[in-house]
């Protein structure tokens, strides 16, 4: 089954093709994040009712984020 596209339109009029609705993480809190080459990436958190495994790129010189991946996150230690 093919993957769902989605078109935002970022105030640059860019066009911007992601495989997620909203492009952008929801807010949390708890989560972690780092800063790598030009690029911050964040993974996980909790929201209000939930706790988030998700993996989010923002590239600041586009000020767009990218979802990257969804899943069980890092075993616990």
């Amino acid at each position: 089954m093919a993957k769902l596209q989605w078109i935002e339109i970022n105030p640059d009029h860019e066009v911007v093709l992601t495989t997620e609705p909203t492009a952008q993480p929801p807010p949390r809190r708890g989560h972690a994040a780092f800063y790598y080459g030009d690029d911050v990436y964040m993974f996980g958190g909790e929201g209000e009712s939930e706790r988030y495994r998700d993996f989010w790129k923002y590239e600041p010189e586009s000020r767009r984020w990218l979802w990257l991946a969804d899943g069980p996150g890092p075993s616990g230690r």
